[in-house]
């Protein structure tokens, strides 16, 4: 049996026999997690024919300095399987430095290959700008990047596991910016409809990856031409072929943490209330007097857990407070406290912590509001806007650009209120098209909370003082109907 496969399917039947029917898993999430255990097992139950490691032997180079990259590197020489594989698991050139090869964890294989061996047709920049990304790459001068606006590729891989589901990945960097927003619209030969673009992840070496399309393999051969149309210029690396890590449903990290806090004050029991006092924050008792509803508890034990579950308070307004795992404290303000009630609808909805929840929006708005002066010092603060979608919701599957404004100075990002899917490159017509995006939590992504709400990151700041507060200004420009759009609140909690 697959070792991951046990790990999934025991890791969620064990969340089932939890006694407390709160603690247990939804539905859809116990479905989610069997439906990864079965594609693990029938992954491993698939006969996978193993790479000529022989074949690799001969046409392997290995780049050791950017000296011998001017030169012909040794073949690969290696005593024994076992030492060849962990040399492939750190990466070696084939195809005279065309292409790089390596295995993952799971010993599956990918490959890059370089822009200049794929590129066929391009809007080349400047050739100054080129000399930028020689230090970078991976790649030997005569295989460097290109460095493009618009472009296209024909890609051909050599060493794919046959059997695995493979993200295409466009490997890249900004020239004229810091972001990782780009926006570039790309179509598959033979297709009639272009997907786009908006988000990047950040590698360790700094390049920026941006998944493009998934596909399963039949054998190690595929053979792909892909148009793009950019609106950054760009300094491309080349197109990765990474086996797809089943990514779940993901919960999001402060809402699974309450478990755990469950689980360490059982573990604590015998501690005394000096202990639990030392966990409390130092205004703990000012807090309390704030909530909107009369506390009850009889040891410090039960307050903590009190203010890790959080309660209402009436400071200025009405203000949802709690502790994060950390002991940080973290607000969440309503939605009538950010929002001007005149662009929006309000109703009550039983679901909320507040009287009043925003919906359908009329145009354009900004989200301002400051928060209350008892955040924990310096301490990196993100703001996240809590919402739901209507089931009649239209529209959100673009990105929205958001400005935040502070002082002279205003700076742009990309967010999703929907998940970005992963188109997929179909064997059979009745095969799905899309596939969510693979990836993790990211700044700009929904999140599912454990509440039923949705959450997305707007911004991030540093409070300096004991009595700082955040001060929040973001414009969402709209050009398009929000319709289906229902805000709750803005919650300001420690970034991870």
């Amino acid at each position: 049996m697959d070792p991951r496969s046990l790990e999934t399917y025991s890791s969620i039947a064990y969340q089932c026999l939890k006694k407390s029917r709160e603690k247990r898993p939804e539905m859809y999430r116990v479905v989610e997690e069997l439906n990864i255990a079965l594609r693990f097992q029938e992954n491993f139950e698939e006969a996978k024919p193993q790479m000529n490691y022989e074949e690799v032997r001969k046409s392997a180079q290995f780049k050791k300095t950017k000296e011998m990259c001017k030169t012909e590197v040794p073949s690969l020489a290696y005593r024994s399987e076992e030492e060849i594989e962990i040399l492939l698991s750190e990466g070696i050139f084939l195809n005279q430095g065309k292409t790089w090869f390596w295995l993952n964890k799971n010993g599956e294989h990918c490959e890059m290959i370089s822009a200049a061996e794929c590129f066929y047709s391009i809007t080349i920049a400047p050739q100054y700008i080129e000399f930028y990304a020689k230090e970078k790459s991976r790649f030997t001068d005569h295989m460097n990047t290109q460095i493009c606006s618009d472009f296209k590729i024909r890609v051909k891989t050599q060493y794919l596991s046959p059997h695995i589901t493979y993200a295409v990945n466009l490997v890249f960097c900004l020239y004229d910016s810091d972001s990782t927003n780009s926006h570039l619209e790309y179509i598959l030969a033979g297709e009639t409809e272009s997907s786009s673009l908006y988000l990047a992840d950040t590698r360790e070496d700094g390049w920026l990856t941006a998944e493009l399309y998934q596909f399963t393999s039949d054998n190690r051969n595929v053979d792909l031409e892909i148009a793009f149309k950019c609106w950054n210029k760009l300094l491309v690396e080349g197109i990765e072929f990474q086996p797809v890590e089943i990514v779940s449903q993901q919960i999001l990290e402060h809402q699974e943490l309450e478990d755990e806090r469950e689980v360490d004050m059982q573990e604590d029991m015998s501690h005394s209330d000096a202990y639990w006092k030392e966990k409390l924050p130092s205004d703990y008792e000012t807090i309390i007097k704030w909530s909107k509803d009369k506390l009850h508890w009889t040891t410090k034990k039960e307050l903590y857990s009190i203010l890790c579950k959080g309660f209402l308070i009436q400071i200025q307004g009405e203000e949802w407070f709690s502790l994060d795992k950390d002991g940080n404290k973290c607000i969440m303000l309503p939605a009538t406290a950010a929002l001007k009630r005149k662009k929006w609808s309000w109703r009550y909805l039983p679901e909320s912590r507040f009287e009043e929840v925003a919906f359908d929006p009329t145009c354009s708005f900004t989200i301002r509001c400051n928060t209350s002066n008892i955040l924990s010092s310096e301490t990196c603060y993100g703001a996240y806007l809590v919402y739901k979608l209507q089931e009649n919701h239209s529209g959100f599957e673009p990105p929205l650009k958001v400005w935040r404004t502070s002082q002279s100075l205003s700076t742009s990002r990309y967010i999703y209120l929907i998940s970005p899917q992963t188109p997929i490159i179909r064997r059979k017509a009745y095969e799905n098209t899309h596939n969510p995006l693979n990836r993790p939590k990211i700044k700009g992504l929904p999140q599912q909370r454990k509440d039923g709400w949705m959450e997305v990151q707007i911004d991030e700041q540093l409070t300096q003082t004991p009595s700082s507060f955040v001060k929040l200004s973001i414009n969402f420009p709209i050009d398009q109907s929000l319709k289906g759009l229902i805000v709750q609140g803005i919650e300001f909690r420690p970034c991870n």
